[in-house]
């Protein structure tokens, strides 16, 4: 065996070694991508949840708070539409930053709904109250599983190669869901 066999040996066995260390980076990355996005999907599922519950006890609110409850019920529709395009892309920062001021939003809107429904004292306006509630914390719960997904994938995509090819097939950097 010559010298220039040992070399071309060598190039090659250090190409595949390079090829199978970048498809096991690739793969790496393919499984952090499919997390967050089910993580984002769990948050999806208590949105809808919350936002149905929301939606009953606003049908059963007074009439002096009607500009309260368009409002509100707006600002739902909003959250539904950029959630509807977050779903095939939750990488995308414009939305999510989109969506946390839309969140800010809904949530001042619901402390002045809290404050006019505690003194109500309607039965069924007291269980869908603690029942949003309960659905809030929820939500908040899958907000942070999706935002520690979202943060081991920024730090993971950070380094070589997963950061050439978090470039070349998916997003290089998340936006993380604003929490309450």
């Amino acid at each position: 065996m010559g010298l220039s066999t040992i070399i071309i040996v060598f190039i090659l066995g250090s190409f595949c070694l390079g090829g199978m260390y970048f498809l096991v980076a690739f793969q790496q990355v393919k499984t952090m991508v499919r997390y967050y996005r089910d993580c984002f999907f769990q948050v999806d599922v208590q949105f809808k949840k919350r936002n149905e519950i929301l939606v009953s006890l606003l049908e059963r609110t007074f009439e002096h708070e009607a500009e309260l409850k368009k409002s509100i019920l707006n600002t739902i529709k909003q959250i539904s539409k950029v959630e509807k395009k977050l779903l095939k892309r939750p990488e995308k920062m414009a939305l999510n930053y989109k969506l946390n001021s839309l969140e800010k939003d809904l949530e001042l809107k619901l402390k002045t709904l809290y404050k006019e429904l505690d003194t109500n004292e309607d039965i069924q306006t007291k269980r869908a109250l603690k029942s949003l509630k309960k659905f809030q914390h929820k939500l908040i719960g899958a907000q942070n599983n999706f935002n520690e997904a979202v943060s081991y994938y920024n730090k993971h995509v950070g380094r070589f190669p997963s950061n050439i090819i978090a470039k070349l097939f998916y997003a290089s950097n998340v936006a993380k869901l604003r929490t309450h």
